[in-house]
């Protein structure tokens, strides 16, 4: 892997993580990154509250949706060996959200299981996948 090719690959990961642990601090409460940031630094996140549809999607469906375009491309970057590498990362990573999904369903780990969260877990995948397969200067 040349060095273009693993800053796209790095950028594309860790931006979008990046991004979603500031949404557990500073937007959402009582997350499980906060309790530990809480304890750890002896600091209380006072949560950004605005009204709106933005708001909504922030809370409920952004964080799945960076997840899984991260998780795409760590994916991708693991398996560009492969034939299909790309479908095949972004297949794994709809499975694996959707997967999250129904053990939230279940009750087995904490979340709240939604259907639109799948949906968008899935766009996110195809998307990552899209972004890959149309990198020009690597």
């Amino acid at each position: 892997m040349n060095n273009k090719r693993r800053l796209f690959t790095a950028l594309n990961i860790l931006l979008p993580l990046i991004a979603g642990v500031i949404v557990y601090i500073f937007v959402q409460k009582n997350t499980y990154l906060e309790n530990v940031l809480v304890g750890f630094f002896a600091a209380d996140f006072k949560p950004l509250i605005w009204s709106g549809w933005t708001y909504t999607f922030t809370v409920c469906w952004l964080c799945d949706i960076l997840w899984a375009y991260s998780l795409t491309f760590s994916l991708w970057m693991v398996l560009c060996s492969w034939k299909n590498a790309v479908l095949f990362s972004a297949v794994l990573a709809f499975v694996a959200g959707a997967a999250f999904e129904l053990l939230q369903l279940f009750e087995v780990m904490g979340g709240t299981f939604d259907v639109f969260d799948v949906v968008l877990e899935l766009m996110a995948a195809s998307l990552a996948a899209v972004v890959i397969k149309r990198r020009k200067y690597i």
